[in-house]
């Protein structure tokens, strides 16, 4: 990065106004207070959503694999 320049990529990224229709843009009722949150309920809490994605995957894992190719 040469002087001058931001490493601030929301500059050139859409804003949220432009993608709150997107479910991945959405607030997640699980993490609204992980401020409150022990470091286990922490670990615990990403592990869940994590899960989730694995799940959304292997349900839509013939669509993917036909988007990729």
């Amino acid at each position: 990065m040469t002087a001058g320049q931001s490493s601030d990529a929301s500059q050139n990224s859409p804003t949220l106004s432009t993608r709150g229709h997107l479910l991945t843009e959405q607030v997640n009722p699980a993490s609204d207070r992980l401020d409150q949150l022990s470091a286990l309920e922490l670990v615990d809490l990403f592990n869940q959503e994590d899960q989730r994605t694995i799940e959304a995957i292997a349900a839509n894992r013939d669509a993917l694999a036909e988007a990729i190719e």
